[in-house]
């Protein structure tokens, strides 16, 4: 998997940027900064290593994916249900509730599901709208979309890149990275884009239909 490789170089990279502030904290202790300074530095570093591990973590799970047949729909639903009940949107609408099938793992479905979701609810707020969508498309194919009535993407081209970060975000800026890693572990794609149809963002995730046999 080539985006596989290029999460490990991106592992890599923020190794070396971890090291650096890692400097950053030992100049500051010996050169005498504000207590103040030094734990901002420190902080720095936490949330580094933290995000570093998450994202090893999930690098590792998808090098042990096998994609098998999934009912898109019923994980939505479920998925669906258990977000629901933290009040943080008004209303999740999922449709169909069962029966669209197609080669993925359950584990990184919900795990993909809760993260746009999550994204949903931070954007749109406690009045928003989700809609989940199962269908198949082209033959051999099944699509999964998550559509929200929001402010929309600043800049959905790089908004799957690490440590991208929207305004409203408060992460690290790798919640939608590892979406990513785990959607194309799972052998499919996902895309942003914005609605065309009112205002709000659509996640469009692509995978692979079963073969009859």
């Amino acid at each position: 998997m080539a985006h596989l490789s290029g999460s490990n170089a991106d592992l890599i990279a923020r190794v070396r940027r971890i090291a650096g502030q890692v400097g950053a904290v030992e100049r500051g202790l010996t050169s005498g900064d504000s207590c103040a300074t030094v734990l901002h530095l420190v902080a720095a570093v936490r949330g580094a290593v933290n995000g570093l591990m998450d994202e090893a973590m999930t690098v590792a799970g998808v090098e042990a994916l096998e994609p098998v047949p999934v009912d898109l729909a019923a994980v939505a639903a479920r998925v669906a249900d258990e977000v629901d009940g933290l009040g943080n949107i008004r209303e999740i609408r999922v449709s169909p509730s069962e029966g669209v099938v197609g080669l993925g793992s359950e584990e990184a479905l919900r795990t993909v599901l809760h993260h746009l979701l999550d994204n949903a609810s931070r954007y749109a707020g406690p009045e928003g709208q989700v809609e989940l969508r199962a269908r198949a498309t082209a033959p051999g194919s099944v699509e999964l979309t998550v559509t929200d009535d929001g402010p929309g993407l600043e800049d959905p081209a790089s908004i799957f890149d690490a440590f991208a970060k929207g305004a409203a975000s408060t992460g690290h800026g790798l919640g939608l990275h590892v979406v990513r890693t785990l959607v194309e572990g799972m052998g499919g794609s996902i895309r942003a884009e914005n609605r065309t149809d009112g205002h709000g963002a659509r996640f469009v995730i692509t995978l692979e239909a079963p073969t009859a046999n």
